[in-house]
């Protein structure tokens, strides 16, 4: 019989995956032709990307055609673009650019979501190594919702570039070898250039790897050596992928520069340096070692007061008080209604106490396996509390780390537990409890209230205006400037021909400009749209910042529009398409 076990499972995963690709990723490719994707970041990457490779610069990663002739600001790296870019460039002889971009959007993000399969499975692997561990990690990560969006077709933000580096390094942390040393410094370095939000997690991370090496020395001492050296290397690296040579010393505080490399260059050095020849020396000389480390560490960072901002400082108060304050993964979990609990912190939330019961059971007799859960379980923890009481979005985080623990568990529980048991436990501990858990309190009318802020005021449309046949009028329209809503600004770039006032990023500074126009009188309104050159006034009538508007502002301009009270300088295009968006043509622009 046990000959026959392997073929099977090989023709279940075909039937799998036929299945997989007919029924649930078919709807995704419909949405990705009509451009709906998860949200605008994707679309701008997309349009990053296709900028990229039609000849704009390395360096270059402006939006020209938002805030001409400025343009949008975008904080984000090469690096993370790089995935799309690649499969695209293999896709072009072959298809041609337009195509190429639209199956490239729909493949990368599957092709991130094999890679940190395997890379979970190998963080997973100093817990536990099962027979079936890949498997498993395939399963948990196809069927984790909070987790598999960031791997679903279209998803090409970075998020899933991020968590594939961060369960790389925290395998090489944890392997505690050459090999682990150098992919733990490499990863380090990706993740830190591709972006920060990851920061809090890592630092933790790095702790816990010097004072393992303070309490171990000498049996810590290859790995932490080589991490040292490979994080020197990698870091500037990273820098250079970010920052243009005559822009080396322009420091920032919400991605990689030179006021993050620095002080990790100095302290990665010196750790190398400690790490060579110290890790015989007592336990107390190696503590004092890093103590000593972190003076010079200290002393570069303060040479960047630019750390001591608060993040997105460039955000002003207009923008704060009337679209950034409703951003929905800003908010905690325990504010957005039980569903989203649910659905975005079960399992999360089981796999942690799974493993405080595992880890309980290897504290009887601790050894390089008990600290290893250790240090996961703290950093699930730090996301669990972050993700309910401080901002949601740190659930993609706890996904992660809830997938490399939990292939642990469900790998040691097949291999080892009575095949009861382990059943028993499969069934409690997997990602659809949380949807069995949902159905079930769907069928007990549990109310799903949020404590999410309610405005006062009735939004002027629907949403119906984020897919390509929404603009399909305006796009018809005579090629100009459109002073757009916010979130829409992506929209209108990749699905018509026109340039807009400003898209969704804290450094695109039109939309400073386009507030000035929103909350003006009409006749300041018409002279500030005069000055720029704008030809078309166009919104989603369910957008955050009109309701805000409308609530705070009832007699600025964009008030009066939105009670059909537009002044004479602005004449309404119809539309028949059924869109939600709606156009006024500003005469005589």
């Amino acid at each position: 019989m046990l000959r026959y076990a392997r073929p099977a499972l090989l023709a279940l995963l075909v039937i799998f995956g036929i299945w997989y690709g007919f029924y649930a990723l078919s709807p995704q490719w419909a949405r990705i032709l009509n451009w709906q994707l998860t949200d605008s970041d994707d679309i701008t990457r997309t349009l990053e990307v296709r900028a990229w490779l039609d000849g704009q610069g390395f360096y270059d990663r402006m939006l020209h055609r938002s805030n001409p002739p400025f343009g949008g600001e975008l904080h984000w790296s090469r690096l993370s673009d790089a995935p799309l870019a690649l499969v695209e460039l293999i896709l072009r002889p072959f298809f041609g650019a337009q195509q190429a971009e639209i199956i490239g959007v729909f493949f990368t993000p599957l092709l991130l979501g094999l890679g940190f399969t395997y890379c979970a499975y190998l963080a997973a692997k100093p817990l536990y190594e099962g027979r079936f561990s890949l498997l498993i990690a395939l399963f948990i990560v196809v069927f984790f919702r909070a987790l598999g969006v960031n791997f679903a077709p279209g998803r090409v933000d970075h998020h899933g570039l991020q968590l594939i580096s961060f369960a790389l390094f925290l395998y090489g942390i944890i392997a505690n070898d050459k090999k682990g040393g150098i992919i733990a410094g490499i990863a380090l370095a990706a993740s830190l250039t591709i972006g920060l939000e990851m920061l809090l997690l890592e630092i933790i991370g790095v702790l816990w790897l010097v004072l393992m090496w303070a309490k171990d020395g000498k049996a810590r001492a290859i790995a932490t050596q080589y991490f040292g050296v490979s994080l020197f290397i990698s870091i500037i690296v990273g820098l250079l992928v970010n920052v243009a040579p005559y822009e080396i010393f322009q420091s920032a505080n919400e991605r990689l520069s030179i006021a993050q490399a620095a002080p990790i260059a100095m302290g990665a050095i010196l750790l190398a340096i400690v790490a060579k020849f110290a890790s015989q020396s007592a336990i107390k000389i190696r503590i004092i070692a890093l103590f000593i480390i972190a003076l010079p560490v200290i002393g570069v960072a303060a040479q960047f007061p630019i750390l001591l901002k608060p993040l997105y400082w460039q955000v002003s108060p207009t923008l704060y008080k009337y679209w950034f304050i409703d951003i929905g993964e800003t908010f905690p979990l325990l504010e957005m209604g039980i569903n989203k609990q649910i659905i975005l912190g079960g399992f999360s939330v089981l796999v942690f106490v799974a493993g405080i019961f595992k880890a309980t059971s290897l504290a009887k007799n601790p050894d390089t396996k008990f600290y290893n859960f250790l240090l996961l379980l703290l950093l699930l923890l730090v996301c669990i509390v972050m993700s309910f009481w401080f901002q949601a979005r740190v659930t993609l985080q706890a996904a992660g780390l809830a997938t490399i623990i939990g292939i642990a568990l469900f790998s040691e529980a097949v291999d080892n537990l009575p095949k009861a048991s382990a059943i028993f436990l499969c069934l409690v501990i997997n990602p659809f409890v949380p949807e069995l858990a949902l159905n079930l309190a769907k069928a007990m009318h549990v109310p799903f209230h949020s404590s999410l802020p309610v405005f006062k005021v009735a939004a002027f449309g629907g949403n119906k205006c984020y897919a390509k046949p929404n603009y399909a009028t305006l796009n018809y329209l005579p090629k100009g400037l459109v002073a757009n809503n916010i979130a829409i600004g992506s929209y209108v770039l990749i699905n018509t021909h026109h340039d807009v006032i400003t898209t969704p990023f804290h450094r695109d500074m039109g939309r400073d400009y386009l507030f000035n126009i929103y909350l003006a009188d009409d006749e300041t309104a018409q002279k500030l749209m005069k000055q720029r050159g704008i030809n078309y006034l166009v919104y989603c009538g369910g957008a955050m910042e009109l309701r805000r508007i409308a609530e705070y502002s009832p007699n600025s301009f964009m008030a009066h529009v939105l009670y059909g009270d537009a002044p004479d300088y602005l004449e309404k295009v119809p539309d028949k398409t059924g869109s939600d968006v709606v156009i006024y043509r500003v005469k005589d622009n």
